[in-house]
């Protein structure tokens, strides 16, 4: 679902209640069942078939589902789906309570089997109330939030999660510093009337919040167990960017409270030196994030809560030895180094919905240092003390001053798309550009043909080359002043021919981009970078190999010098060159490129980015010409990986084709078949 078109049936938040019953009817019992359940979890599906139960479940891979199921297919479906990690706990309904006892002696997720409706809300209540607990209050449960391990010092496995990490903390930098209309706040109002039709109780949260919220209550409504909370905090936890931009007003208030708080409390010695938080974690996660990355550093996305009192906080460790589920209950022991902090931290009990717990609030996007992980024998959770002191990942921080230079530093719409760009989500990118041509008011051509311009990139990363074109044009016929604009113009106008095929057109205006950018700048300057780039691409499109070759080097020699070591503009010239050696069957130097370039794009880019396809192609036709099919199996699997259920990419095709071949070679022939089947319908 692309950015402005929120649906009723999409859920907002991270829980989601299924019901599984062949038997199910409409009918007003079961309507009124299905509102009691709502009051405990909103979100709730209901399905007679197992087999859309199970897609749906297995589609949806950021929810946590808790899922209810008749007695009649408990038996067979429970041993199938139990493993399913989306599903967190399952509730069996039925007549003989007895009969199906067995289930919840084999499987650790079954949360009860019940013959009375009253004590499945009551179990199910408990459940969540616990989860939920763990999660509005001082101590959240890991699955609310979004922990990225960062090595250091540097260690040999690639780490994508720094990269998604940093391009994260600057979109939430860039937001706080949008200016927010009220218009926002409605429609995001509007939006939660929409997902919540029907549940009486948020309805009527939602309309005090709607009617008598202020930007001093920010922190009071986010301590409060609210559809406030569990909206931001999930779309916190998964990135949602659309639901991000519309809580903008809320996310800004609540920083500004924060660092408010913060310069007051510091200068007044009111800060505690040690905080602590109690949460589950699962075994697996505790062992990558924390336990094998002692010294390394630990992030978090959402807003993060702790407590200045140690024995609140040792009510969310909970009792792991006890717990059957596959998790670990964990101490944190925050040392706060206060002079040294980058993000701000507050004491929130005054303010708090909950003032009880001695409640201290880290903002989004802070960074820790684990210093270590201990479990005594008289204990039955893990303390792991961590220090906030300022330290983080130097080269990440100079990659990430080094966008925000090229993204620019205004508080508008445009550095928010364009560092949507940078991330590679163009859908998003081009919704919130055209939102801002729509909306701006233009007192100069420069501005107005800067916005058009960028919407033709947006597009020609999109493959729309007609909108490309057109937007290209829009840009051009303004006549900007300003050298740099128009430089910018005339590059993407060329860019949009070439990918059109219109070679002398786009030979023209690539040479006019090199030609300005000479006027103001020397040689070897980086902004030259992308249009040598292109005019490389031209010379390849051409099969002038030698002439293609000749640029890209080029560009490789300029970003050197001139840009981070794991700037993604470094990757990508690596990867033009490394192509180039590919086409002119220089297996050894293409290989090298390629593998330089993605080594320096695990490290500067988020996992999923587009242009990561093309590298993984390109790795695995290497492979391929080198008769390595297994190496070449596995560069096609990951490059299908990114694109997953987007049928209509134009790189599908040819990696289906690229994995058939390998089939065939196998003597795989069906399996041959069927890839063969698949690049021709992806065509």
């Amino acid at each position: 679902m692309t950015s402005g078109q929120l649906q009723q049936e999409r859920n907002f938040e991270e829980n989601t209640l299924i019901w599984l019953d062949k038997d199910l009817y409409n009918s007003y019992e079961i309507n009124q069942v299905k509102l009691k359940l709502r009051q405990i979890i909103n979100y709730t599906k209901m399905f007679e078939n197992t087999d859309e139960c199970v897609d749906y479940i297995s589609s949806n891979e950021n929810e946590q589902v808790y899922l209810l199921i008749s007695g009649s297919l408990a038996d067979i479906c429970v041993p199938l789906i139990y493993q399913i990690e989306q599903i967190k706990m399952i509730y069996v309904v039925c007549i003989n309570i007895q009969y199906h006892g067995k289930l919840s002696q084999t499987f650790d997720k079954i949360g009860g089997i019940f013959n009375n409706l009253n004590m499945l809300y009551d179990a199910l209540r408990r459940d969540i109330v616990t989860n939920r607990t763990t999660t509005t209050h001082s101590i959240s449960n890991s699955s609310a939030l979004l922990l990225s391990a960062l090595p250091s010092p540097p260690s040999d496995r690639s780490d994508q999660q720094e990269a998604a990490f940093m391009y994260f903390r600057m979109l939430t930098e860039v937001l706080v510093e949008l200016e927010h209309e009220e218009s926002t706040k409605n429609e995001f109002v509007a939006v939660c009337h929409s997902q919540y039709h029907g549940n009486t109780p948020e309805l009527e949260k939602i309309e005090e919040f709607s009617q008598k919220y202020s930007k001093e209550q920010a922190v009071c409504w986010y301590t409060r167990d609210s559809f406030l909370y569990r909206i931001l905090n999930n779309a916190l936890r998964i990135q949602d960017i659309d639901i991000l931009f519309k809580l903008g007003f809320f996310i800004t208030d609540l920083y500004n409270q924060l660092k408010s708080l913060h310069s007051e409390q510091s200068k007044s010695l009111l800060l505690p030196s040690v905080v602590y938080r109690g949460q589950f974690m699962t075994k697996d996660e505790f062992d990558d994030k924390i336990r094998k990355n002692i010294g390394g550093f630990l992030s978090v996305n959402s807003f993060f809560s702790t407590s200045a009192n140690k024995q609140v906080a040792l009510m969310f460790t909970g009792n792991s030895s006890s717990n059957s589920l596959n998790v670990e209950s964990v101490l944190f022991e925050i040392s706060i180094e206060i002079e040294k902090c980058r993000q701000p931290i507050a004491d929130i009990r005054y303010m708090s919905y909950m003032k009880e717990e001695d409640e201290i609030l880290f903002s989004m996007a802070t960074v820790f240092r684990i210093k270590s992980v201990q479990r005594l024998h008289s204990e039955d959770f893990w303390t792991v003390r961590l220090v906030m002191n300022g330290e983080e990942d130097k080269e990440l921080n100079k990659l990430a001053n080094s966008i925000k230079n090229e993204i620019g530093h205004s508080n508008t719409l445009n550095t928010f798309g364009g560092l949507l760009i940078k991330m590679g989500d163009f859908q998003n990118a081009e919704y919130y550009m055209l939102m801002l041509i729509k909306n701006s008011q233009f007192n100069d051509s420069i501005t107005k043909a800067t916005y058009y311009s960028n919407l033709s990139w947006i597009y020609s990363e999109q493959m729309n080359f007609d909108k490309a074109l057109l937007w290209g044009e829009k840009a051009l016929q303004l006549r900007p002043s300003k050298r740099e604009t128009l430089a910018g113009v005339y590059n993407n106008l060329g860019l949009s021919h070439l990918n059109k095929g219109n070679v002398l057109q786009a030979l023209n205006y690539l040479h006019k981009t090199v030609d300005v950018y000479h006027e103001f700048l020397p040689s070897d300057h980086p902004k030259l970078v992308i249009p040598y780039m292109n005019l490389g691409a031209l010379y390849e499109k051409q099969e002038n190999h030698l002439s293609a070759l000749e640029y890209f080097l080029k560009t490789v020699n300029i970003v050197q010098n001139a840009l981070p070591t794991n700037h993604p503009t470094v990757a990508l010239a690596y990867c033009r060159v490394g192509a180039s050696y590919m086409y002119q069957n220089n297996l050894n130097s293409a290989l090298f490129y390629l593998r330089e370039c993605l080594r320096m794009q695990q490290r500067s880019l988020p996992p999923k980015h587009p242009i990561l396809v093309h590298t993984y192609a390109n790795l695995g036709r290497v492979y391929l010409k080198q008769h390595n099919d297994v190496e070449a199996y596995d560069s096609f699997q990951k490059a299908l990986e990114i694109i997953g259920s987007s049928l209509n990419h134009p790189g599908r095709s040819i990696l289906m084709y690229h994995i058939g071949e390998i089939h065939q070679k196998k003597n795989n022939l069906s399996e041959a078949l069927n890839f063969y089947h698949e690049a021709l319908a992806a065509e």
